[in-house]
């Protein structure tokens, strides 16, 4: 196979992180695909589930698989005859009579049917490139699937943290609200009494309506980020049932994260992934393009019968048949 034999660029990478790590952080071999599992949160996980099934810009990524799965076949199906064609025909002939060589018979009927067939030799290994660039393709449309998965994965479980934490701050908000409102009905009174001055009552009221005035705030971001997560899902926004269930407490992180080393986090980057085979597809191509200045050569053959009776198409003597190379 002419052009060059891809070999994929040695990465630049260190040993370990720069960073020291603690007993918190270790740098073991792990795989971390179900990374929000380690939350042990069943809401998270249902809304993850659901961002699978649902989601648009996933599914067409999904599709864009199936499609380099079909190109594929394609380029596979280069190795073999390329041109196969079937042919059947009936042809009616009338001469004109005022000719030099008019025949006695001027009308006849002449059926024809057979099979055609072309191979383009593969002598400089254009098509088996082409395989070699198809592969890559596939398994960079595979990355970008994954690509896709990793960030869809990574925003539902952040809105979902955005969420629970909103509706934390909501409920702390609200409580304070309601110590504040006795605060102020407290300094009021003194007020009114003669044993404060206005100075603690304004105070008082100026932290109480603070307050008040975060509620519409924090009711409007859990608004906001149900609707984000909606679309993330792939649906209309509605009500979540599954932001209704479950302890409705922020996921905590697990006591220990393990890190792995630079080399494999590099492995893990789908982005980088579907990068290296996409610069795998186009070395192919340069061989693809170098085999273009060689000669081509083809096989061509053509087999069937014809007869100007339909009844004696199929009897002997009436075959017919060619063949042979052409070099371009």
């Amino acid at each position: 196979m002419v052009g060059p034999d891809y070999e994929p660029p040695p990465p630049p990478l260190a040993e370990q992180y720069r960073e020291p790590t603690g007993a918190e952080v270790t740098a073991a071999t792990t795989e971390s695909r179900d990374w929000w599992k380690l939350f042990a949160d069943p809401a998270l996980d249902a809304l993850v589930a659901r961002a699978y099934s649902g989601n648009r810009t996933l599914r067409s990524a999904g599709v864009r698989v199936l499609e380099a799965q079909a190109s594929r076949g394609i380029a596979v199906g280069n190795l073999y005859p390329q041109q196969q064609d079937a042919f059947g025909s009936l042809t009616y002939f009338e001469t004109s009579r005022r000719s030099a060589n008019s025949p006695s018979n001027r009308r006849f009927h002449d059926w024809a049917t057979g099979f055609d067939a072309a191979w383009e030799l593969d002598l400089w290994g254009k098509f088996r490139r082409g395989i070699e660039a198809a592969d890559a393709e596939l398994l960079a449309s595979v990355a970008s699937y994954d690509d896709v998965l990793v960030s869809l994965i990574a925003e539902v479980a952040f809105n979902y943290t955005q969420y629970r934490t909103l509706e934390e701050q909501l409920a702390v908000a609200r409580s304070n609200l309601l110590i504040q409102q006795r605060s102020f009905e407290i300094a009021d009174a003194r007020y009114r009494d003669g044993a404060a001055s206005g100075l603690d009552t304004a105070q008082a009221r100026s932290l109480l309506e603070s307050t008040r005035s975060l509620i519409p705030r924090f009711e409007a971001a859990l608004r906001q980020t149900e609707h984000v997560l909606c679309v993330l899902l792939g649906i209309p926004p509605t009500e979540l049932a599954e932001l209704r269930t479950g302890s409705h407490a922020i996921p905590q992180p697990p006591a220990t994260v393990v890190v792995g080393v630079p080399a494999e986090l590099l492995r893990r980057r789908p982005d980088v992934r579907f990068t290296e085979r996409t610069l795998a597809a186009q070395s192919a191509r340069i061989g693809i393009a170098k085999a273009d200045f060689y000669p081509s050569l083809s096989l061509f053959g053509s087999i069937g019968v014809s007869a100007s009776d339909f009844s004696n198409l199929f009897a002997g003597g009436s075959m017919s048949a060619f063949g042979g190379p052409s070099l371009r």
